[in-house]
Order: C-alpha cells, then sequence, then structure tokens
C-alpha cells in the first residue's frame, strides 16, 4: 500500500493531491498547493521503502525523484547468466549478420541486444546499424527512426544523469519523436536543434 504524507512544521497536513494534467490518473509527478511560510517535508512510504523530499521555509520550489539509473527504467536488470547468454546470442546474430549482410531481422535482434546490454557503450554501433537496417527494409523507416529516436533519448538521459546536470543536449540527433517525457520535469534546458519532429 502506498500513501503520501505531507508534513509542515513536524505536522501532518491534509492536502489534495493532483498530477500537472488536472485528470485523475496515475503521474510521476504530484502537485499540491502550499503557503510559502512554512517547512514542509513530504514522507511517501511504498512497502518497505520510504523517501522524503523537504521544501525549507522561504524556498520556492523542492523535488526528490528516482534516478533513471538507479530504477533501471530504460533497462532490464540482468543477471550475470542472462548477460552471459546474451553476449553469445550477440556473437551468434553477428555471425549471421556476416554470412547474411541484409538480414532484417539479424539486423533488428542484434541492435535490441545491444541496447539490452550496455546501450552507451553500442551506440555508435546501434546508429550503424539502424541505417544499414532502414536501407534494407525502407518500408519501416518511421518505424525505425522512431525506435532509433526513442533509443537515443534514453541514453541521452543517461548520460544526464551520469553528468548530474539538467541539461538535455539533443541537438544534431535527427529525433523524429520525443518520448519518456514524464521523466523531464527537472530538466531545465533543452537543446532541440536539427530534429524531424
Amino acid at each position: 500500500m502506498e500513501t503520501l504524507l505531507l508534513m509542515v512544521d513536524e505536522s501532518s497536513l491534509a492536502v489534495e493531491w493532483g498530477a500537472p494534467d488536472g485528470r485523475n490518473r496515475p503521474s510521476p509527478v504530484w502537485l499540491c498547493d502550499l503557503l510559502p511560510q512554512q517547512t514542509f517535508r513530504v514522507i511517501w512510504t511504498a512497502g518497505n521503502v520510504q523517501k522524503e523530499c523537504v521544501l525549507l521555509k522561504g524556498h520556492q520550489e523542492g523535488w526528490c525523484w528516482d534516478l533513471a539509473t538507479d530504477e533501471q527504467l530504460f533497462r532490464y536488470e540482468l543477471s550475470m547468466e542472462k548477460s552471459t547468454v546474451l553476449r553469445s546470442e550477440l556473437k551468434y546474430c553477428k555471425e549471421l549478420q556476416e554470412l547474411e549482410p541484409e538480414n532484417k531481422w539479424c539486423l533488428l535482434t542484434f541492435i535490441l541486444l545491444m541496447q539490452l546490454l550496455d546501450p552507451l557503450l553500442y551506440e555508435k554501433e546501434m546508429l550503424q546499424y539502424f541505417q544499414t537496417l532502414k536501407t534494407v527494409d525502407p518500408v519501416r523507416a518511421a518505424y525505425l527512426d522512431n525506435l532509433c529516436s526513442k533509443f537515443l533519448l534514453e541514453n541521452s538521459m543517461l548520460k544526464m544523469e551520469y553528468a548530474e546536470v539538467h541539461m538535455l543536449h539533443l541537438s544534431h540527433k535527427g529525433l523524429t519523436m520525443l518520448c519518456h517525457l514524464e521523466q523531464l520535469f527537472l530538466v531545465t534546458h533543452f537543446d532541440l536543434l536539427h530534429k524531424h519532429l
């Protein structure tokens, strides 16, 4: 069971929480109206996990969030055994790709395996395979552009978190779509030059 408790100067306060879009549905961002003259503390409990966010007296905003890197939002937590199996599959896929360089299913599987194993390590290689795959399968070029955009945005968000900044550099990436917008609410600067949105 999840609870969200607002503490004002160490006393609990009943407030109405809502999503930024005003609709009554699950949201990664919750808002409530507050008076600025007190110190606020929000305590969120879900099962055995408790998180806390503090807004000190006189400050305009406060936040806490789960990092994409900590929560594995864009990739699965792989055990050593699963990683070994996937690396083996990647090797077999590469061998098949050498025999059939224009096999679209092999190319797509290769991209998906690299994204699962280590998206940042394989990013340049994945981009090359996306280009090859779009040449081999032009009917699905728009789908592949969107999938590539999704992966590039996820990688950019991971890089942003590793650098501990609130700036997202997406220029010259040729993005055709933006996804995971709910994860971007703390980004203060976007560089969106040369997009195909």
